[in-house]
């Protein structure tokens, strides 16, 4: 059995562990490789990494842009990148690449203090470079007046609100 539980009854007390025989183990995963899934994998091919925006309308100097890239080869199984994800953009970054670069799920946060449509380009390693468009919108609660003399921060200001149900 590949994974059981060990018990022992010692001191007058049963204690139950549960052990992970390595060898029977590594004979199940190449016997059925799709039944156990490995966590990680050496290939990289990146193919059928996911690359997207949390929510492209967010509000200035109070929410984080969110770029989730989820490394994954040809048949969706986790890879590894390469070499670190990289961005173009004129948002400051919260996160830094190389930390996060062996993560299986990675997340970028960038800011801005200002409204306005902002490009982030991300370029991962064996991949197209992609293209997002972030909306900022300044803060009409704060700042109303901006909002109605500029109907268009209005706007990006309810998308931001509705998508992500925060509080007026």
């Amino acid at each position: 059995m590949v994974l059981s539980l060990q018990g022992d009854c010692g001191s007058g007390q049963c204690v139950f562990r549960p052990h992970l025989d390595p060898t029977l183990y590594q004979q199940a995963v190449t016997a059925q490789p799709l039944l156990l899934f490995p966590t990680r994998t050496i290939s990289t091919d990146t193919t059928g990494t996911l690359v997207y925006p949390s929510r492209p309308y967010l509000i200035a100097g109070r929410t984080p842009a969110r770029i989730v890239i989820i490394p994954r080869d040809e048949g969706g199984v986790p890879s590894v990148l390469p070499s670190p994800v990289q961005f173009e953009t004129k948002l400051t970054p919260l996160s830094d690449p190389l930390s996060i670069q062996g993560n299986e799920t990675q997340f970028y946060d960038f800011v801005s203090d200002s409204p306005g449509i902002y490009n982030l380009k991300v370029i991962v390693p064996g991949l197209p470079s992609r293209d997002f468009d972030i909306h900022f919108s300044p803060n009409c609660k704060a700042e109303p007046l901006n909002c109605l003399t500029h109907p268009r921060f209005g706007w990006w200001y309810l998308r931001a609100i509705l998508s992500g149900r925060a509080k007026l």
